[in-house]
């Protein structure tokens, strides 16, 4: 998180909605990291959770914005996710 946000190069605007999206986003993504694949919440989880410890005049991120979200930190990262096949478990 430190990485992505102390980046020169990176244009962010940091108003609550954002810092709270890029928040669930890098929870998200550090438990599918470190998580066996039965333990790894939902988003629709997630998001119910945050809307519990998030001040009411924030609103919640949406699926499709921490999708999104993730999809440009894996990109931020150049991490190239692949699908796990038979021939790779060898």
């Amino acid at each position: 998180m430190d990485r992505y946000f102390l980046n020169k190069d990176l244009k962010f605007d940091f108003n609550q909605k954002n810092l709270a999206l890029y928040l669930l986003t890098f929870y998200l993504i550090a438990s599918k990291h470190d998580e066996i694949d039965d333990n790894i919440p939902l988003i629709k989880d997630l998001t119910r959770y945050f809307i519990r410890i998030l001040p009411v005049n924030v609103d919640t991120p949406s699926f499709n914005e921490i999708v999104e979200c993730e999809r440009e930190l894996m990109n931020f990262f150049k991490w190239d996710l692949t699908f796990v096949t038979p021939t790779l478990v060898l």
